[in-house]
């Protein structure tokens, strides 16, 4: 399930021992147009029961502008949050 991102950012907000999962990159272009769509999930576990509570799929254009997201991410929300990133290749 794609949550919006208020809907995620509310959802972790909730979880007290948590740990964000940046993986899942994707790349994907479209044999019609050429347009790119590149993506990443961002995933919420909850480190007490180890599940994931909470799932954002971020795409973008381009990988520098999925990139410059995810940074922005991690700086204005997720700053303070123990991060694992497994995302590009």
């Amino acid at each position: 399930m794609n949550m919006k991102l208020w809907n995620f950012l509310e959802k972790i907000s909730e979880i007290e021992d948590k740990t964000i999962y940046i993986e899942n990159y994707q790349y994907e272009q479209d044999p019609t147009d050429g347009s790119e769509e590149h993506s990443i999930e961002i995933n919420c576990e909850d480190n007490e029961s180890e599940t994931y509570e909470a799932s954002y799929l971020l795409t973008a254009d381009t990988r520098e502008n999925l990139e410059k997201q995810v940074e922005f991410l991690k700086n204005e929300y997720l700053e303070g949050i123990e991060i694992v990133e497994d995302c590009c290749e």
